[in-house]
């Protein structure tokens, strides 16, 4: 919780990767993608419930081998085609409970750290903006992922038309 917002963090980990097959439960360095991310959602100070949607047998019995709360995700929600924020929905939809903030922590990133998640929380609350996102500096220089932020807003450096 920060300054009375309740926080939820979903982490969305389907089982089915064209390119790289059980990508989110692979393992680098002795630990799965998924683990990376879980080991730091959960020291935050301020989420108050985190939830790992998934379609995927073999990935629930790590979340509880982890003791992360998981959700099934329905088949309509878990294929190569649907959106990443229905998904998202489907558990907001699901669960009981209000939450403030939904925060997204991707397991595809292994190198985010509490301070990163902790920052955007903090940014998004400080600024009373719809979405936070993190960057990192970019090497590539790849016109459609040049970005600049102005005025605390991310965007664009060539627009789509």
């Amino acid at each position: 919780m920060i300054n009375n917002k309740k926080i939820l963090a979903i982490t969305l980990a389907r089982g089915g990767s064209k390119t790289v097959k059980k990508k989110n439960i692979a393992d680098i360095c002795d630990k799965s993608l998924l683990q990376y991310t879980t080991d730091e959602v959960n020291k935050s100070k301020y989420i108050d419930r985190y939830i790992v949607s998934t379609d995927d047998d073999e990935i629930i019995n790590i979340c509880k081998k982890l003791d992360v709360a998981w959700f099934k995700r329905s088949a309509k929600y878990a294929s190569d085609t649907a959106k990443s924020s229905d998904a998202v929905i489907e558990i907001v939809n699901t669960i009981s409970e209000e939450y403030h903030y939904i925060i997204e922590a991707m397991c595809t990133n292994p190198l985010k750290t509490v301070e990163d998640i902790d920052g955007c929380i903090e940014k998004l609350d400080s600024t009373n903006a719809d979405s936070v996102v993190s960057v990192v500096r970019l090497w590539d220089h790849h016109p459609s992922r040049v970005k600049y932020i102005e005025d605390d807003i991310l965007k664009d450096f060539y627009p789509e038309p």
